[in-house]
């Protein structure tokens, strides 16, 4: 189960490499989604070794937040054409690494997980995702299932949807022991594959456009 559960965290390879052979295809918000991918697998790579050799990792996982928020929110801005949505995205993304820095300075929890951060940027996810899909299905001109900010918002939702709730019990379940909270993760490496085949399927579509 425990090599499984490595195996699944390398997903992000899956709409990586077929972003690496359509990348001039892409247009700037799946441009934006593809480096955030390329981070999620570098950061991925350095948690595990940090893992195998016991030191804690945590420190790690707080820092890829206010990047994949900024990187999240620029890229759906990118996709409005109502410049004050797109204003919107990127201030909330600025405001979230205020709040972020502010959290870990004011209740030192760089080495632990984060009581409000992770959870707020889950949230933030959701919300901008399901924004994108409500417009996507608005539009009269091209098929909810031919527009590639819906593969992606989609897989979205389901990734940060299905971790939320890991997310707010992760200090508690790791009190009671690092096994149980590695088991609840298994959950994260499962929705790794699902959520990428979801993201392989917006470039595919992007591409062909």
């Amino acid at each position: 189960m425990r090599t499984a559960y490595f195996i699944l965290q390398y997903c992000p390879l899956i709409p990586i490499l077929y972003g690496v052979f359509h990348f001039p295809k892409l247009l700037l918000p799946l441009k934006i989604f593809f480096f955030m991918q390329l981070v999620s697998l570098l950061f991925t790579i350095v948690m595990t070794v940090l893992a195998k050799q016991g030191i804690n990792n945590l420190w790690l996982m707080n820092t890829t937040m206010p990047i994949y928020t900024v990187l999240v929110m620029w890229m759906f801005s990118f996709w409005e054409t109502r410049q004050v949505i797109q204003n919107i995205f990127k201030i909330t993304a600025i405001l979230f690494c205020i709040l972020w820095a502010t959290e870990l300075i004011v209740n030192g929890s760089f080495f632990q997980f984060t009581k409000y951060s992770r959870p707020l940027m889950n949230i933030l996810f959701i919300g901008v995702s399901c924004l994108a899909v409500y417009e996507d299905n608005k539009n009269e001109e091209v098929l909810l299932v031919e527009q590639p900010r819906f593969w992606i918002s989609s897989g979205l939702i389901i990734y940060y949807s299905g971790t939320l709730v890991v997310n707010l019990l992760a200090n508690t379940l790791l009190r009671i022991s690092e096994d149980v909270l590695r088991d609840a993760l298994y959950l994260q490496s499962v929705l790794n594959l699902f959520t990428s085949i979801l993201y392989v399927q917006g470039l595919r579509i992007q591409c062909r456009r």
